[in-house]
């Protein structure tokens, strides 16, 4: 499936545009899925489409529910901003847009070669930028690891998150360990993101649904191998690079102030409002996808978006998609919702466009289009 009708269509450059998360002047400004959206609504006086009434439903109420939980904070402490409410229903719209995309094959072509050129920069950068001279240590002093901060868009915990959905879709494309493949899950590496490992992870148990051969496996196995001691030329193994891997209380501060600050605010939240407008945090974003629709949205607005999340799984296992494939998009479905586990990835406006149009765009029109 996914395959390419050989034509660079205007879904393939759309594609490519949604690769480049550009924030100007900075978040949540991303100019290109902008021009995304304006392509895609031009398209909308033109053509009409199938959208899931349930999730319309779902998405229009939990918008409503971000507006009047924004005006309502505002009222009573002066704060939030037009751009605030905004943001209630930026999401809406991207989901009912991206119904817009026509050549689904050319528009995964024109995403994967767009993140292909991102991860190939990031591959000179890291010999360019002298980032292979820090050794292992890139892995978790934190001065290291952001060796590529302001040269590449979203560094690193968001365009970590591109490069491993570009690995899944090839593996789900072209069904093979690929040079291209290779590149990519290497260049994921060297944003110094645990991401990079479940996405290692997820690609070797793709291959067991897919059936490859064991040098596949071997592969994989040695790319895990080699990437975890890319940087170590000189230096031997320090055990800090463990614990950093394993590390899993680094936030357990911030979640616990999350979920305190739900407590206050427990049906409807605060609305569409940065973290510093509520708690003195050094934290920049909620890094957690669920407890910032816990905080924004209350328990009203988390119910909605867990069911529009569901609703989507749903669509895609009642769809036509052969059992291989499904089962495999099933995995990148987990790869979403477990990453947003640690960073609030659902919110990113190229991330939603992804989200609809892998588990509400491709399976519904999977039978139209006899993807083969």
């Amino acid at each position: 499936m996914l395959k390419h009708k050989g034509r660079f269509s205007s879904d393939y450059f759309l594609g490519i545009l949604i690769s480049f998360p550009l924030a100007y002047p900075g978040p949540p400004f991303y100019i290109f899925s902008f021009f995304v959206l304006s392509a895609l609504l031009l398209r909308a006086f033109n053509k009409k489409v199938e959208v899931d009434f349930f999730a319309i439903i779902l998405l229009f109420i939990n918008s409503i529910s971000l507006i009047l939980s924004s005006l309502i904070f505002n009222f009573e402490f002066g704060a939030g901003s037009f751009t605030a409410l905004l943001g209630g229903c930026i999401f809406f719209v991207f989901f009912v847009l991206t119904h817009f995309i026509r050549d689904n094959g050319a528009f995964i072509k024109g995403f994967i070669d767009g993140v292909f050129v991102l991860c190939l920069v990031t591959i000179l950068l890291f010999f360019l930028l002298g980032a292979y001279k820090y050794g292992v240590k890139i892995f978790y002093i934190p001065d290291y690891r952001l060796w590529a901060e302001g040269v590449l868009p979203d560094w690193p915990n968001y365009i970590v998150f591109f490069f491993c959905c570009a690995a899944l879709l090839l593996l789900l494309r072209d069904k093979k360990v690929s040079v291209y493949l290779v590149l990519i899950l290497i260049a994921a590496a060297m944003t110094t993101s645990r991401l990079f490992l479940v996405c290692l992870l997820l690609s070797i148990i793709m291959l067991g649904f897919l059936k490859l051969s064991k040098k596949s496996f071997l592969v994989l196995i040695i790319l895990l191998i080699v990437t975890y001691f890319l940087a170590d030329f000189t230096i031997g193994f320090d055990e800090q690079i463990v614990d950093r891997m394993s590390k899993s209380n680094d936030r357990e501060g911030l979640f616990s102030i999350l979920i305190e600050l739900w407590s206050s605010r427990p049906f409807f939240g605060y609305g569409v409002i940065s973290l510093h407008e509520i708690a003195d945090v050094d934290y920049a974003s909620f890094h957690n996808s669920y407890l910032e629709m816990l905080v924004k949205g209350g328990g009203v607005g988390f119910v909605l978006f867990i069911a529009f999340i569901l609703r989507g799984g749903i669509i895609l296992y009642s769809s036509a998609i052969p059992k291989t494939d499904k089962a495999i998009l099933f995995i990148i479905l987990f790869f979403f919702l477990f990453s947003s586990l640690f960073q609030n990835y659902l919110k990113h406006p190229h991330i939603m466009v992804l989200f609809t149009f892998l588990f509400y765009v491709l399976p519904s029109s999977y039978k139209k289009e006899k993807l083969v």
